[in-house]
C-alpha cells in the first residue's frame, strides 16, 4: 500500500506534540528526514514524521483581494485558526487522529 501524507489541525503546537507523542510520533520543528519507527494499527512497522505544514503550522486562506506592488499582483490571505501538521510516511491512518484530520476547507 502506498504511503500518504495527511493534514491535521490542532488547537496549538503543544496540543499537536502531546497527541502525536502519545502515538509515538515526534513533531519536528521543521521538515526533516524521516525518523522514528512506529507500529501502526495494521501492525506494520513504518517511518512516520509529523512536521509543521506551510513552514510555520499556519494555514492561510486567500481573501480574493489583491494589490499591486512594483508592478506585481499581490494576493491577500488571512490565517486560519489552529496549528496544522503534515503527517508523512504513513500507510494506515491512525483512527485516534480522525478528529484532527483536515479533509476539506470551509467555503
Amino acid at each position: 500500500m502506498p504511503e500518504s501524507a495527511f493534514l491535521l489541525r490542532f488547537e496549538t503546537r503543544a496540543h499537536a506534540a502531546s497527541v502525536l507523542g502519545a502515538l509515538g510520533i515526534e513533531l519536528r520543528d521543521e521538515p526533516a528526514t524521516p525518523s522514528g519507527d512506529v507500529a501502526t494499527p495494521g501492525g506494520d512497522l513504518q517511518t512516520v514524521t509529523g512536521e509543521p505544514a506551510f513552514e510555520d503550522g499556519v494555514l492561510r486562506r486567500l481573501t480574493g483581494e489583491t494589490s499591486e506592488f512594483e508592478g506585481e499582483a499581490i494576493s491577500f490571505s488571512v490565517p486560519q485558526s489552529g496549528y496544522h501538521v503534515r503527517l508523512k510516511g504513513i500507510r494506515v491512518f491512525p483512527e485516534q487522529l480522525s478528529v484532527y484530520r483536515v479533509t476539506a476547507g470551509p467555503d
